[in-house]
């Protein structure tokens, strides 16, 4: 993977809210996208399977929690028939590790619907920490 610079953007934006702190996931209304460098220029993509259990309350940071799991083999790049490339034992090993699992830690308020999200990201039966920030707007119970 180190000739892709991956930054991984989770867009759950069609998130309901069950009751104050637990969402369901709309699967035709959500992605998870990625963008990537090839040859110095941005290309697109993301994964067509994943849930998403989702327990975030914005005034409880501390009990909320979201655990996703992403169907690595579901992979797919804009333009491209990059799948077959992309599943194979060179970058996601999807015959191996199935699954990359993005599991948060702790959550942080930057004020304005602004939020960061502290998680282990395994890919590849590997470990990493990240941090993802991201922004939460709530309309009528749904997430945008």
């Amino acid at each position: 993977m180190s000739r892709f610079l991956f930054a991984l953007l989770l867009l759950i934006a069609g998130a309901t809210a069950a009751d104050a702190s637990e969402w369901q996931v709309v699967p035709d209304a959500s992605r998870i996208l990625w963008t990537a460098k090839w040859n110095t220029a941005p290309v697109q993509g993301g994964f067509e399977h994943f849930t998403a259990s989702i327990d975030f309350d914005p005034r409880n940071l501390a009990q909320s929690h979201v655990r996703v799991v992403v169907d690595t083999g579901s992979i797919y790049m804009e333009g491209q028939d990059a799948r077959a490339t992309l599943t194979n034992d060179n970058w996601f090993d999807a015959a191996r590790y199935p699954q990359a699992v993005f599991e948060t830690r702790s959550f942080r308020d930057l004020g304005n619907g602004h939020y960061e999200a502290v998680a282990d990201l395994t890919i590849r039966g590997v470990s990493a920490e990240v941090t993802l920030p991201f922004k939460l707007t709530i309309e009528d119970d749904i997430a945008r």
